[in-house]
């Protein structure tokens, strides 16, 4: 004699369903949030590899003109902190993840500087809430991907 079992398949549609599509949406998000703070930290690893790249050069006696991040100044590497902010954001701006067409909501670029023993160092923090799908707003800025670039200059440099 067999029996329908209609009770067990009820609790399944009620209980399980559900929970297995918050986990999918959650497996989703915590993709997204990766993607985007890889994303970041990527830009602004290049940009600190740049920096010293152009440090170097600099260092070397190359023709400062060609540039843009670094300058030699009194006889020391300077920074130039408006031209890394600026390719920070067209960068972030230019990302194929970010669309390409505008910076995030709420991007912040903080920059500070200190100098220790004549050398300058220079700290970049850059942020943004994530770019979420189905996390509600008020927790993006709980969930904002942060970046930090530390990079030090100050080396003797022949000013031109």
């Amino acid at each position: 004699m067999k029996t329908k079992q209609t009770g067990s398949i009820m609790i399944e549609a009620a209980y399980i369903l559900p929970i297995l599509m918050l986990v999918v949406f959650l497996v989703f998000e915590i993709l997204n949030y990766s993607i985007d703070r890889l994303l970041l930290n990527n830009i602004l690893s290049d940009i600190n590899k740049t920096v010293l790249i152009e440090t170097s050069a600099l260092v070397a006696g190359e023709d400062p003109s060609n540039l843009q991040l670094v300058a030699c100044t009194a006889d020391k590497v300077t920074h130039d902190v408006a031209a890394i902010t600026d390719l920070i954001e067209t960068n972030v701006k230019n990302s194929s993840i970010l669309s390409g067409v505008a910076l995030p909501d709420g991007f912040n670029v903080q920059s500070s500087t200190s100098d220790v023993a004549n050398l300058e160092t220079l700290v970049i923090k850059a942020s943004y809430p994530i770019q979420t799908q189905f996390v509600p707003e008020n927790l993006t800025q709980a969930l904002a991907v942060h970046s930090t670039m530390i990079t030090t200059s100050g080396f003797p440099c022949d000013a031109p």
